[in-house]
């Protein structure tokens, strides 16, 4: 009875603290100027607009406070982050638009906002490869397959593009390995999935 007892014991320890275990394996961030909290995984390099001066991923990647601030003003970047082995970077830009909601629009209809966002693409000299729709618990989210010339050879990229409250949200994932497989489209889609507005 007693060797049951402790069985029993064990497995619910390990249950109790799986939870809290997923909870510290990401840190939540608060971007107030798009509406919204983000979670990434606790082992990614972070930044936001409001960097701290001393914060020592700077100085570690060769960064400074004001060049940072200064492209992430000019980018429209609001969270900008990397892997630890920088195989990929994931970027959280925001736009004011003319449309208040996606979720407003039918498929059909949104298919051909984002037809239209392919000639945008193209005069930046990006190529959108494919797209499909994403219904996340709160906002629908195009999502976007891109590529682009970079140093000679093609960066790829994934995007989940969305409007939200007036505000057009772009979460990307850069690789820097390669195409997009599997395994980075479901770092973005985890990603994305933790997104919560407010």
């Amino acid at each position: 009875m007693s060797r049951i007892f402790k069985v029993l014991l064990s497995f619910c320890l390990v249950f109790c603290l799986l939870p809290s275990y997923a909870f510290a394996a990401n840190t939540t961030y608060e971007l107030d100027e798009l509406g919204m909290s983000i979670e990434l995984p606790s082992d990614h390099v972070v930044f936001t607009r409001d960097i701290k001066a001393n914060d020592p991923n700077l100085s570690a990647y060769g960064l400074t406070k004001d060049g940072l601030s200064s492209l992430m003003q000019e980018r429209s970047i609001y969270l900008n982050a990397w892997d630890e082995d920088i195989n990929y970077e994931i970027i959280v830009t925001m736009l004011d638009s003319p449309f208040e909601d996606y979720n407003q629009f039918s498929d059909t209809s949104l298919s051909a906002f984002v037809s239209a966002l392919d000639t945008e693409y193209a005069g930046l000299g990006i190529t959108m490869i494919r797209s499909e729709f994403y219904q996340h618990s709160q906002a629908k989210f195009a999502k976007i397959y891109i590529s682009q010339p970079n140093n000679g050879e093609t960066a790829y990229g994934l995007q989940y593009h969305t409007v939200y409250d007036g505000k057009a949200i772009n979460i990307t994932l850069q690789s820097y390995s390669g195409k997009i497989d599997s395994s980075k489209e479901a770092v973005l889609k985890k990603i994305v999935d933790t997104v919560h507005f407010d």
